[in-house]
């Protein structure tokens, strides 16, 4: 748990729009961890484009695993479905030699 305010609340904090280093209560810390001094954030400036690529880069690999986990769950889901069918025989006759 963490006590509020900080001890480490009076430190310096490094501005990565301008590059300047400032006091801990000029700056403003985005969603990204990065801190900007309060000139940069009315200036417009809300993170940097190498921190806004490297989240979306999580985001996309985390989707894409995501689906790959689906893809194959539906695919064992149907090989076991035909299998079943298979040993039944109730699966259709030119599904036999797709998979054995």
């Amino acid at each position: 748990m963490r006590a509020y305010p900080s001890p480490n609340s009076n430190q310096s904090k490094l501005c990565v729009g301008c590059g300047l280093t400032f006091a801990r209560r000029d700056c403003h810390r985005n969603r990204y961890g990065e801190y900007f001094c309060r000139a940069c954030q009315a200036g417009g400036v809300r993170s940097t484009r190498l921190v806004r690529l490297r989240h979306g880069y999580a985001r996309v690999l985390s989707r894409f695993w995501i689906g790959a986990a689906l893809v194959v769950g539906v695919a064992t889901v149907i090989w076991i479905l035909y299998a079943v069918g298979v040993h039944l025989s109730i699966a259709p006759k030119f599904l036999h030699g797709l998979f054995w």
